[in-house]
């Protein structure tokens, strides 16, 4: 393993705004650098990215196939340390001793695989927006999963069996949960663990960007410390948020690799109901106005009314598209990130 303990592994394209200040949160850590390497899996960027990553010491890898699934699968692959670490570009650990704290645990309790970032935090003065989808990322995900981004540890103490272990819960899972969408921000897994069940399962194609899933269903176990949030600066706009909710929709629908939400349908059963509930929920709007209520109330964030909009703007365009796959009306093919 060479020494490395773990290895950061950051899909990027364009990446330059938040990039400096995500590689600053990794190697101001109180952890021997010398154990940590950083992969940036780039998916051609023509900005200050690359630069940037090589004042931190990092090691760039092509994602010629563009997509931040790819540039996973990838780093999987090249990582070379004991433990993994999927963290976006825009996303920054708050907590200096997260590393450490992580090691020792993980070190402490050896049945445990996995360990997630205990929520997302929004930087101060955050947009409407960008609050918005911290808090649950996209409608029909939220409508699907339930679970609160801001907070994992509250969502996970209502939905799992837990136990605290020093400064952390760890969660215990059946095959039939509902598992949530923890796959980056910082979560950490055991490489050659996640190796072993990737090969068992005949290297299926969307293994790795539903790692989290993958890892919890078959290890039984995950951990979350205390205080160990992270924050998520994804720089969006209504316009470009628009334009994200198209992208994963089109990605879910006419992309044929094994990723995103069409991947994980094929593979749990019980999500095909919950898409169909999505439908009456969101055709019979009270439901919807009502969430909108209780998030605005729960976060203390009247913007979170809007989520009556966001939610039949992401309804209609699903219908839209569906329609569209339907009359096989061709659609351009995605290469590249929702932005």
């Amino acid at each position: 393993m060479d020494n490395i303990v773990i290895s950061v592994i950051m899909p990027t394209l364009n990446s330059a705004r938040t990039i400096e200040e995500s590689l600053k949160s990794i190697r101001n850590q109180h952890f021997d650098q010398g154990k940590v390497e950083i992969l940036i899996i780039d998916a051609g960027s023509t900005d200050e990215t690359i630069n940037i990553a090589n004042k931190y010491d990092c090691t760039i890898l092509q994602n010629e196939r563009k997509l931040p699934e790819f540039a996973k699968q990838i780093g999987f692959e090249k990582a070379r340390g004991e433990w993994a670490i999927f963290i976006d570009s825009d996303e920054m650990f708050t907590n200096m001793d997260s590393f450490s704290e992580r090691i020792i645990l993980l070190n402490k309790y050896p049945k445990i695989k996995n360990l997630v970032s205990t929520g997302m935090r929004c930087k101060q003065g955050e947009i409407g927006i960008n609050r918005y989808a911290n808090r649950i990322a996209d409608p029909f995900s939220w409508f699907v999963y339930r679970f609160n981004g801001y907070d994992r540890m509250k969502s996970m103490k209502k939905a799992f069996h837990h136990k605290q272990v020093g400064n952390a819960e760890v969660f215990s899972f059946k095959k039939s949960d509902y598992i949530p969408l923890y796959d980056a921000l910082g979560n950490t897994f055991h490489l050659e663990t996640a190796r072993y069940i990737y090969e068992k399962e005949n290297r299926p194609d969307n293994f790795v960007a539903n790692i989290f899933e993958n890892m919890a269903v078959e290890t039984g176990y995950v951990a979350i410390l205390y205080d160990d949030y992270v924050v998520h600066d994804p720089g969006l706009t209504e316009k470009i948020y628009k334009s994200k909710m198209i992208w994963r929709i089109k990605n879910n629908l006419f992309n044929d690799e094994g990723v995103g939400f069409s991947g994980r349908l094929k593979r749990k059963g019980y999500l095909t109901k919950r898409k169909y509930l999505y439908i009456l929920y969101s055709v019979t709007l009270i439901p919807v106005l009502l969430d909108g209520i209780s998030l605005s109330i729960e976060n203390k964030d009247i913007y979170m009314m809007k989520h009556i909009f966001w939610n039949e703007f992401v309804f209609f365009n699903i219908i839209f598209y569906v329609l569209l796959k339907m009359l096989h009306v061709p659609v351009k093919k995605l290469e590249k990130y929702g932005k």
